[in-house]
């Protein structure tokens, strides 16, 4: 009996010794059956509160996850109530990647339930402590209540969950721009996949300056990812809406676009670690009809690189139809986009500018780094029906455009324009050709023209420019240009400082025709400097005749100066004869210096005709020679006295040493002091007007040979002898010339011998009778003539002539009275004939003597 005593004693002993040192002995074996590297457990204290259940009053476990901290635990066979969990979560440690496996929970259908009462959990991720309390309904299935409400199902093969997403622990986790989100996820886990269909109603706000919008979704979205392959999928059943305000951009184009919007995602979206894709991303306006799609859309959120095909529509009334196809490649420091942009409108206004039925067509690249420098490549073709701006109307212009430019992005973000024209950071080379088919501006026309070349804009900021601008034909009311062409190079620089360039260029014209003169085969040749003004060249070439004209622009001038070298006269014939048909040239020189201010239009002329010979209506004008100085003005001429001398001038009457004063006065040019030789005597005019305004002209005879107007008669059989003077008051109007009441009278003693004149023999045989009255003709010596002279517009000269005389070997005095009349037009003419005959005769004859 004692030794059964003394062995239940022994076995009490060391049940109590077991109880007292229970916590060592728990955490040995813990130690010794769960591996050290997957879970530790430290402060554990507990006791038996039962015959079969376990109080914990405090416990510690830690993990490579988190370290848990329990306090007060009833364990039974059939429940574990934990009243308080503590768990922080520590930061995950690298670790080799391991393939995953389908689930094979160790789940035992005789285990107790779970209960805990309050959960908190802390850490990063996670901004504020979690706290949840989680109740096991039935065995392996979980509800989860508290800041998260879900329910979870353990099975051997897979983990379920239900979560809903709204409450306020979720929407404080979320970033500021999602406002509101509810609905909920059910997620399916078998180790291999995760599995995900979600509710889902969510409203996020976008703002980019003063740009603003929200983006709505209300559907289902389900979605899949592998952890074998690292991928995942994810479908939207529904359209995503979207609203936004455009207050960032101008009024002018923020009205272009929609503010409500609706994206769509037919195609399934591809994940994984390091990008996204899907197929087809389509981008809706509700109230504007613009459309944007984008094919084989493609993320990569290791750089991030996005990469697609893009198609965007854009519909307006004002603004047309526009359409931009192209593929974009785009990370945060590198751009790449190519395509090709298509628009058509009906009518486009911007400004003072409207073009008709416009159509654009144009490949395109964007190329470089958006924050540094970018490249653009450019093949833009435009068409229009009509171009007006300002007057300037043009029917059915084409313009194609190769470009090619540089934007230094930092440097056109700062503004800076240079010369307050250009923006600093821009450089370009553009080759333009253009078809303009009709062109107006005002009352000019222009048809079949075009505008070619090439614009350069370096980064240096040096410029050259090269174009062309040809027309078959330009039109006035008072000109006409045919086959005009027109070439400028022009280079230079813009930097900042004092802009320097030069020009240089050619202009020809086939045939420029004015009201009353044509010249053909002009050309100019110009070339200039810029700096501060213009100064330029232009060496002029019309036909033959050349000049040379230079001038200085600035702001507060503009001096100019025409330069005509001597040339020959004979290189005028071509506009004279539009001018005058009737005057041919036949020998001299002339010159000009025309000098002033084009902006004052005030000059001074230096000119002058040498040695210049004409015949004019048959009459011919030998070795003229004049020069003339002068101030031109828009007002007025003011021509300085200058001589004119004409060597002769035959005229069926050879007048010689011809001169007077040329010079105006208010305005009005006029001959003065005209002086020349004529029947050995002079003949004075001491003004006339040139003017087209009618004028009376006073001119003097002064002692004219009598002898030599009778020669100049051809009267066979008279001889008349004497001299002459008298006033003739010719009448000059655009109808003619006329004689009213001009007088002539003899100086001195004169003779009138009639010797074997048939017309005064005949008469003398018809009627005997008068022979001794007309026999005192036969020789008489003339006292005193006088006749009054009378010429109307048709050449008809009418004198009524009075002589008184003296017949010395009759010694008998005659008073004779007698009218003539006859058309001195007609007899000048003949007498002109006479003189151009004799004139070729003497010229043949000095060709054959040399």
């Amino acid at each position: 009996m004692k030794k059964w005593l003394w062995s239940l004693v022994l076995i009490l002993s060391v049940l109590v010794g077991v109880y007292l040192a229970r916590v060592p002995l728990s955490l040995w074996a813990i130690k010794h059956f769960i591996p050290v590297n997957e879970l530790q457990v430290s402060c554990l204290d507990w006791r038996l509160s039962g015959f079969n259940r376990i109080h914990i009053t405090k416990a510690c476990v830690r993990t490579d996850a988190f370290n848990a901290q329990l306090y007060d635990a009833q364990l039974s066979m059939q429940q574990v109530n934990i009243e308080k969990a503590d768990m922080q979560l520590l930061p995950p440690k690298k670790s080799d990647a391991t393939k995953p496996q389908r689930l094979a929970l160790p789940l035992d259908i005789t285990r107790p339930q779970v209960r805990i009462a309050e959960l908190s959990i802390s850490g990063e991720p996670l901004p504020k402590p979690l706290v949840v309390s989680i109740s096991e309904s039935e065995l392996n299935q979980f509800v989860v209540a508290g800041d998260i409400a879900a329910e979870v199902t353990l099975q051997p093969e897979r983990i379920a969950a239900n979560i809903d997403l709204s409450g306020e622990y979720l929407s404080a986790l979320l970033p500021p721009q999602i406002q509101a989100l509810s609905g909920t996820s059910q997620l399916e886990f078998d180790g291999l996949a995760m599995d995900t269909e979600l509710e889902l109603e969510t409203l996020v706000a976008l703002e980019q300056a003063e740009c603003k919008g929200t983006v709505a979704y209300i559907g289902a979205v389900s979605g899949r990812y592998d952890l074998a392959t690292q991928q995942g999928k994810i479908a939207l059943a529904e359209p995503i809406s979207a609203k936004s305000t455009l207050d960032c951009l101008t009024f002018e184009y923020s009205k272009l676009l929609p503010t409500t919007w609706q994206l769509r995602i037919p195609s399934e979206i591809t994940i994984s670690a390091d990008s996204i894709a899907t197929d087809l991303l389509e981008v809706t306006g509700k109230d504007k009809p613009l459309q944007l799609e984008v094919n084989e859309l493609a993320v990569d959120l290791t750089e991030p690189f996005v990469n697609g095909d893009i198609r965007l529509e854009l519909s307006d009334d004002k603004w047309g139809a526009h359409t931009l196809a192209g593929a974009l490649s785009a990370r945060p420091n590198f751009v790449n986009m190519s395509g090709e942009i298509t628009s058509d409108l009906q009518k486009l206004t911007l400004q003072d500018v409207i073009a008709e039925n416009l159509e654009l067509n144009s490949r395109f690249k964007i190329l470089g780094d958006p924050t540094e420098l970018i490249t653009v490549e450019a093949q833009p073709s435009i068409f229009s029906t009509q171009l007006s701006t300002s007057g300037l109307v043009i029917d059915n212009p084409s313009l194609t455009l190769d470009l090619h430019a540089q934007l230094d992005v930092p440097k056109l973000k700062s503004g800076h324009l240079l010369h307050r024209v250009l923006p600093e950071g821009m450089s370009f080379a553009i080759t333009l050709d253009s078809k303009l088919q009709n062109l107006s501006v005002e009352n000019v026309t222009a048809k079949q023209s075009a505008l070619s070349g090439r614009v350069v804009l370096e980064p240096t900021h040096d410029f050259d420019i090269n174009l062309t601008l040809t027309s078959a034909q330009i039109q006035q009311q008072s000109y006409k240009l045919n086959e005009f062409a027109q070439t400028l190079h022009w280079q230079g620089s813009v930097a900042t400082g004092e802009i320097f360039s030069t020009l240089s260029g050619n202009t020809k014209v086939a045939e420029v025709n004015l009201a009353d003169l044509s010249m053909k085969n002009v050309s100019i040749d110009s070339k200039g400097q810029q700096s501060r003004g213009l100064m330029a060249s232009h060496v002029i070439n019309i036909d033959g005749v050349k000049a040379l004209l230079e001038h200085q622009y600035s702001s507060l001038k503009h001096p100019a100066q025409l330069h005509v070298p001597t040339q020959q006269l004979t290189q005028l014939q071509p506009y004279i004869d539009a001018l005058l048909p009737n005057l041919k040239i036949t020998h001299g020189n002339f010159y000009a210096v025309l000098e002033g201010d084009l902006s004052t239009r005030i000059f001074t002329l230096d000119g002058g005709i040498q040695n210049g010979s004409a015949l004019f209506n048959e009459r011919l004008i030998q070795n003229a020679t004049i020069d003339v100085f002068g101030l031109l003005s828009s007002a007025n001429i003011q021509l300085k006295p200058t001589t004119l001398s004409v060597e002769e001038l035959r005229a069926g009457v050879i007048v010689q040493a011809i001169t007077g004063q040329l010079l105006s006065e208010a305005g009005v040019a006029k001959l003065k002091d005209i002086n020349a030789q004529v029947f050995a005597g002079n003949v004075g005019i001491d003004e006339v007007s040139l003017v087209s305004t009618p004028q009376v002209v006073q001119v003097s005879l002064d002692k004219l040979s009598l002898d030599l107007i009778a020669a100049s008669g051809h009267d066979a059989g008279v001889e008349l002898k004497g001299l002459i003077s008298g006033i003739l008051p010719v009448q000059l109007s655009s109808s003619g010339v006329r004689i009213d009441s001009g007088q002539i009278h003899s100086v001195g003693e004169g003779l009138l011998k009639v010797e074997n004149n048939a017309s005064i023999n005949a008469l003398k045989e018809q009627q005997p009778s008068l022979q001794t009255v007309i026999g005192v003709l036969d020789e008489l010596t003339i006292e005193q003539l006088s006749s009054g002279v009378n010429l109307s517009e048709d050449g008809w000269l009418d004198l009524d002539v009075k002589i008184t005389g003296i017949n010395k070997r009759q010694q008998q005095p005659v008073n004779f009275n007698y009218t003539h009349s006859e058309n001195v037009f007609t007899l000048l003419r003949a007498l002109r004939l006479s003189d151009e005959i004799t004139r070729e005769v003497e010229n043949a004859l000095n060709k054959e003597e040399r």
